[in-house]
């Protein structure tokens, strides 16, 4: 039996992670488990796995389970990574990976208390392009970092996202009881990759503000942008929107004293280009020499690019090695406090402090 033995929680998205954590030699996915048996059973036959498991109680209570992969809709992460932690299990949960303060902290407490390792899964930190560029920062290239932007430009229905599911009942992503949020929706993609290239630990404070754009299906906000700052002045502005009638767009920025990045909005999109004060040249601009997304193992279809692979691994690798994943506890908690407080802010339309962890 190999040491990380991981049971898949909501097979929809979370049959994304079978093939990248089996990858590995040291891991094994043993179990599924899916409120809809009829899911979980059809993703267990496609990977040969030979436990459907009845419901997350199960999951927890198993003794060949030591780690989840949590991959439910989001208002359900943060209680159910707690539950996994008590548990005695480790977790990697999708984004966000939780949606209230309280819940950030529990998991936190519970990571440090009991030594388990928790990853967020934003696959987007392990882009090779966006890999190039912080080589590029952390070598002192960009010089002191001031600014930044990222935009999550994704309209669900243009993309063919479901309204309704198989036997008629409103998708969660549009059921007004638990709407998918903007910050804490595909936000944490923006919000927390924007913050690790900036090389912030934690933002102070934020103003922002929403509105709806073309998805009216609940009363949500479907757009919202939001400004951060920190305590010695570094900004950086997100923008998450559901509703722009326009192809899928991930968007960076980052700007210096003596180097800037930005990105491109193209689709597909390139991975942008660099401006440098070391560069002698007229533009003082350098194409990235790297793909958007690359991995050995590429298979079509499988997650946002392959860049589960890297994620998922790491991961893996922290259980094995006794440290911290790249998107630890603390990580996790800091990108979503912030994106909890910039919902708060757009909701009040008053500034709003950021707890600190």
């Amino acid at each position: 039996m190999k040491p990380v033995r991981v049971a898949i929680i909501g097979v929809r998205r979370g049959a994304a992670h079978i093939e990248p954590l089996r990858s590995h030699e040291q891991c094994e996915v043993v179990a599924v488990c899916d409120l809809r048996a009829v899911r979980a059973q059809a993703v267990a036959q496609r990977y040969g796995i030979d436990r459907v498991l009845p419901d997350y109680a199960a999951v927890l209570s198993d003794p060949q389970v030591n780690a989840v992969c949590i991959a439910t809709p989001d208002h359900l992460h943060g209680e159910m990574t707690v539950q996994a932690l008590q548990a005695g299990k480790h977790v990697l949960c999708e984004i966000p990976l939780a949606t209230t303060l309280e819940h950030c902290r529990q998991i936190l407490d519970l990571s440090r208390a009991r030594n388990l390792k928790v990853q967020m899964g934003n696959e987007c930190r392990w882009m090779p392009y966006l890999q190039a560029v912080k080589g590029l920062i952390e070598q002192g290239q960009f010089g002191r970092l001031f600014y930044g932007e990222a935009e999550y430009l994704h309209n669900l229905l243009l993309d063919g996202s479901r309204v309704q599911e198989e036997n008629g009942s409103r998708h969660w992503r549009w059921d007004p009881a638990h709407t998918q949020t903007t910050l804490l929706g595909g936000g944490p993609h923006a919000l927390d990759t924007l913050r690790w290239l900036l090389g912030v630990d934690q933002f102070q404070e934020v103003v922002a503000f929403g509105t709806q754009g073309s998805i009216d299906l609940t009363p949500a906000d479907d757009t919202t942008v939001a400004l951060y700052r920190t305590t010695d002045g570094v900004l950086a502005k997100i923008t998450v929107s559901y509703g722009m009638h326009r192809p899928y767009c991930l968007y960076y920025s980052c700007y210096g004293t003596d180097g800037s990045f930005e990105a491109s909005r193209d689709t597909p999109q390139g991975p942008g280009r660099v401006f440098l004060k070391s560069i002698r040249h007229q533009t003082g601009m350098m194409e990235l020499p790297v793909p958007l997304w690359q991995h050995p193992r590429q298979r079509a279809g499988v997650g946002h690019g392959t860049t589960e692979y890297y994620q998922d691994r790491d991961f893996v690798d922290a259980i094995l090695e006794d440290r911290d994943p790249l998107i630890n506890a603390r990580e996790g908690a800091i990108s979503c406090a912030a994106g909890i407080c910039g919902l708060e802010a757009a909701r009040t339309r008053q500034r709003v402090d950021i707890p600190q962890f």
